[in-house]
């Protein structure tokens, strides 16, 4: 008895020839011309229709399974996009804020360890900037402008 090889298992197989084939093709005989056009029975009839109607759903409904998923993946990648951006702003956010509590700390301690350099505001050296004259044209009245009331007498927040 000769021992079978895990190599013999997977080995390919030897095509058939031609001719085999072509004795295949040989027995497959057509119907005769009387019965390919007698008309076939109802029930048959309703199975062949009931069949094309399910090949054409299942098409359908492939295809509909095919773009959710697609759309889902997508959606899920771009989310996930997102989510990685607002994950890098939210540690920018702390970067700049300890950076920003650290510079007003050197800030204070400069000031503690040298409290000459800087001088408190006096009046006299408020600058005051005179604002822009009105523009002509814009079709608003003073008038109009004062009639409008808020509409809520309550504040808007806390």
């Amino acid at each position: 008895m000769n021992p079978v090889r895990a190599t013999d298992a997977f080995a390919p197989r030897p095509r058939q020839s031609s001719r085999r084939k072509s004795a295949n093709r040989r027995k497959v005989s057509r119907l005769p011309a009387q019965l390919a056009n007698q008309s076939l029975p109802a029930w048959l009839k309703l199975l062949l229709t009931v069949q094309r109607i399910s090949i054409v759903s299942t098409v359908l409904m492939t295809t509909a399974v095919f773009g959710t998923y697609s759309y889902t993946v997508y959606a899920q990648k771009l989310w996930n996009e997102q989510f990685h951006k607002l994950e890098d702003l939210k540690r920018d956010e702390r970067q700049l804020t300890a950076a920003e509590a650290l510079v007003n700390d050197n800030i204070v301690s400069n000031v503690e360890n040298s409290p000459g350099q800087l001088t408190r505001e006096k009046p006299t050296q408020t600058l005051f900037i005179r604002g822009e004259s009105p523009r002509p044209g814009l079709g608003v009245n003073d008038a109009e402008l004062e009639q409008v009331e808020p509409e809520t007498a309550q504040p808007l927040g806390y």
